[in-house]
């Protein structure tokens, strides 16, 4: 088992939680304490997750990804609604975007890993 610091989906959802922390804290007022925790707190709730994941037998690996899977899809409407309310910028929404892609595969990999062994 790898330590969680090395895998590289923990990596991908640290930089998104860091990035996600930094854009939401400038929301304005009327979203920064609603909006901008809920997504804050669901990004913490997938790394921890990743931590979670990690440590549980193969066998109990599969279930509990399709689980951050659904946490990453809650994190993509939450921040699609910030850029709808335009608390976040097209810039920032590409890159919070292509991050959440690269988690999305590596899930997926994660899983078909999972599978074959």
């Amino acid at each position: 088992m790898a330590h969680y610091k090395d895998i590289k989906i923990f990596q991908s959802m640290y930089i998104l939680t860091l990035e996600a922390h930094k854009i939401s804290s400038k929301f304005g007022r009327n979203y920064k304490y609603d909006l901008g925790s809920r997504i804050r707190e669901k990004c913490y709730e997938a790394l921890d997750l990743i931590v979670k994941i990690n440590s549980l037998p193969d066998m109990v690996k599969i279930e509990k990804l399709s689980e951050l899977d659904i946490r990453k899809e809650e994190i993509i409407i939450l921040l699609r609604l910030g850029f709808d309310l335009k608390e976040i910028s097209a810039g920032q929404s590409e890159i919070l975007n292509k991050k959440l892609q690269e988690i999305g595969l590596q899930i997926g990999g994660w899983q078909k890993w999972l599978k074959r062994n």
